[in-house]
């Protein structure tokens, strides 16, 4: 499977002495999901095994060493995150935009990647390949250290002749990092010692392995705590009783308020499903900030406190009341002490800059092709805002809208936009003046405050409260 440089969405090959790595890693994917869907498949088998896991975590905290100018103080809180899962999602695509590179959208959340070899090493994969006479194949690019980081660090570990063609300083950096990882692994050994007859790469294996067990862990206790005290709120938001967590004394770790609180950004965020832009980048600042706001404990008549804020995402969290009936209103001071009042953090997409073309979306091209042959009766499904799922069946749509929109002089459209504190969508037809018609085709409705559908057209939130 070769890269067809040059052909969109891929860009120019990068020439001699650019990055390449995370262009190639970008165009795999896009060449894989391609793939998939051309052969209606909706899971992908990998084969990474545990040495591949300890290269990826390698290589994530390399890049934070140089970023943190060899500072490893954030480890404890963000390594469990470098791990590679044994099953995701394959999510929305690395960037936000449609149509870059390696953009799955809607359909990328309904295929997934597996990884059922990640718990064995390498050594122990050829031997049951040779055991059993089958045939594999060995990658002779994985062997040229100056190719890639992955591939630097995998020579530097292994301890080959090659490794000595790298920098003497890209050398020392790779050292460093395996010794700080080898020294939080010997941390985690009971008698702190590394056990007899075990190499540094059998050690880091296990502590990985680790990793992935409190990975996992963390994942329960935040589907619990989202369970225990998330509270009814409108679509593609989420409402969070923190009040309630603090007054419960539930103690939660530094590591568990940041899993929460990426897995609510990831929910929410406008950023591509799966993207490291929907988490805020996983920026150790940025969580640290939400999470000061968040379980700080709300008091009566108490107005000194950040009421509503953003730290990352495109995700406002705004201190609001909920009322006995469950709805929700801005919290005041003089709420604070009110019998019956619960009070919560509500986290929702940040109003859209007038920059922002994924909120206003027109599909009138789409709906007239639909309406030239409506005897197909065919259902229009487009991606918006990367939140909603809109399903289209125009020839339901009322007899005097179809006119209006079939009719060429009229100029008449049908637009997709934001519409609320909350935006959320709105389905609408404009006359030819660019001025809404009184026909609303459907959306949120600020006096229900509920979307109202028709025949004619569904919402669907599409992104996944889920770990995976």
């Amino acid at each position: 499977m070769s890269i067809p440089w040059s052909q969109h969405p891929f860009p120019p090959k990068p020439l001699p002495g650019q990055a390449i790595e995370e262009v190639a890693r970008a165009a795999r994917s896009q060449l894989l999901f391609d793939a998939m869907r051309q052969h209606e498949c909706d899971v992908l088998v990998m084969g990474h095994h545990a040495d591949d896991q300890v290269e990826t975590v390698l290589m994530r905290l390399l890049r934070q060493y140089k970023w943190t100018n060899g500072s490893s103080s954030a480890l404890d809180v963000t390594l469990h995150n470098s791990v590679m899962r044994s099953c995701r999602r394959w999510g929305m695509g690395f960037e936000s935009e449609p149509g870059s590179l390696a953009w799955a959208g809607r359909p990328g959340m309904n295929k997934w990647v597996v990884r059922p070899l990640l718990s064995l090493p390498k050594d122990r994969l050829i031997a049951t390949c040779e055991a059993q006479d089958l045939d594999y194949v060995q990658d002779v690019t994985n062997f040229n250290p100056a190719l890639t980081p992955r591939n630097a660090i995998r020579s530097v570990l292994a301890g080959r002749d090659e490794a000595k063609a790298l920098p003497n300083a890209e050398i020392h950096e790779i050292r460093s990092v395996i010794d700080n990882m080898r020294t939080l692994a010997l941390t985690a050994h009971d008698d702190g010692e590394l056990p007899p007859a075990k190499t540094t790469s059998d050690v880091l294996r296990t502590w990985v392995g680790g990793l992935e067990k409190f990975r996992d862990s963390l994942d329960n206790d935040v589907d619990r705590i989202l369970s225990d005290f998330s509270a009814p709120s409108p679509p593609s938001t989420l409402l969070l009783r923190t009040n309630s967590i603090i007054q419960n004394k539930v103690q939660l770790s530094k590591a568990q308020k940041h899993a929460l609180i990426r897995r609510i950004l990831r929910y929410v965020s406008p950023k591509a499903w799966g993207s490291t832009e929907a988490e805020a980048s996983g920026r150790a600042e940025s969580l640290d900030k939400i999470s000061e706001h968040l379980f700080k404990e709300v008091s009566p008549g108490d107005a000194s406190g950040t009421f509503k804020f953003s730290h990352g995402g495109n995700v406002l969290w705004k201190l609001v009341k909920i009322r006995h009936d469950g709805s929700i209103r801005t919290w005041q001071p003089m709420d604070g002490g009110r019998q019956g009042l619960g009070v919560g953090w509500l986290a929702y997409r940040t109003p859209p800059r007038s920059s922002e073309s994924s909120t206003q979306m027109e599909v009138t091209s789409i709906v007239r092709r639909a309406l030239a042959d409506p005897s197909l009766k065919e259902k229009i499904e487009v991606l918006w805002d990367c939140r909603f799922a809109l399903t289209l069946s125009p020839w339901l749509l009322p007899d005097e809208v179809k006119a209006k929109l079939t009719e060429s002089s009229a100029g008449s459209s049908v637009v997709v936009h934001a519409v609320g504190e909350l935006s959320l969508p709105k389905v609408v037809m404009r006359r030819g003046d660019g001025q809404e018609a009184k026909v609303v085709l459907g959306g949120w409705s600020k006096r229900s405050e509920e979307l109202f559908e028709r025949p004619w057209i569904d919402f669907q939130v599409v992104r996944d409260i889920n770990a995976l």
